[in-house]
């Protein structure tokens, strides 16, 4: 079988995968060049509103959470790829990825993308109400469902939701179609 999911699932299936599984980049339809993937997920963020000691301590975390060691340990332990390109040569994670060459493949596609906006990440607050109408519409699609048909109710459905966001923050996204 096959299945689509974050490269924050390779943690999940590491640990308790009672099959064998294999990784690979993300499908793009024939004739075509790869453009890349979007990214998101686990994300820092410090907020202005809160005290300049606050902040601090909060920025003082951050860089603690970027260090090599700090992004080879998340990723062996999570399975999100460590954003810190250092962290590679921790030995724990370089034996890992040695050992289950499975966790490199995420870190190579996103190398191998374009950069532009599809990929650029998240920046809407409806991401995850999104990735589930995308979901939908490819699962549909697989089970041979009409293509359009599918990636139309995926786009519907989720500018439904940014309108209502943007009607109940008062339009701060700004989106524009």
């Amino acid at each position: 079988g096959i299945f689509m999911q974050s490269s924050a699932m390779l943690g999940q299936l590491q640990k308790n995968a009672k099959f064998k599984y294999g990784v690979t980049f993300t499908p793009h339809p024939d004739g075509t060049k790869a453009n890349g993937v979007a990214i998101g997920g686990a994300s820092l963020w410090i907020t202005k509103n809160k005290p300049a000691a606050v902040q601090e301590g909060a920025w003082q975390f951050m860089k603690f959470l970027m260090t090599p060691q700090s992004q080879a340990t998340w990723q062996l332990g999570t399975g999100y790829f460590a954003v810190n390109q250092k962290a590679n040569q921790i030995q724990t994670l370089a034996a890992a990825i040695k050992k289950n060459p499975a966790l490199a493949v995420p870190i190579k596609q996103l190398n191998q993308g374009n950069i532009n906006a599809a990929t650029a990440g998240a920046f809407f607050s409806n991401i995850q109400e999104e990735r589930q109408n995308v979901e939908l519409a490819m699962q549909q699609i697989y089970s041979g469902a009409d293509v359009k048909k599918a990636l139309n109710e995926a786009e519907t459905d989720t500018n439904t939701a940014i309108q209502k966001t943007n009607e109940v923050s008062g339009n701060l996204l700004n989106y524009k179609r």
